[in-house]
């Protein structure tokens, strides 16, 4: 198994501003929501440019997978607490 994108969407708010969300496969078990990265159009010197998109997406995702490959899980925290 390899990381790769399996979509990328567009958006555009009613101002017209863009968001792009680009969803990725990881070959590593990350937490749920963590792949999807999110491109902001003012990240972009070019909205159109999606060379540009998928370099920054991929860019995000290898900081969120190498985040994930060092995760440590603490079970001594698991149980009730009051709120």
């Amino acid at each position: 198994m390899s990381d790769s994108i399996i979509n990328c969407t567009e958006y555009k708010d009613i101002n017209g501003n863009i968001i792009y969300i680009v969803n990725f496969s990881f070959d590593i078990n990350v937490p749920e929501g963590w792949d999807n990265i999110y491109i902001m159009g003012n990240e972009l010197s070019d909205l159109t440019d999606l060379v540009a998109v998928k370099t920054l997406a991929c860019r995000k995702a290898s900081a969120i997978k190498n985040m994930c490959s060092t995760a440590t899980v603490i079970t001594n925290l698991d149980g009730p607490v009051t709120l």
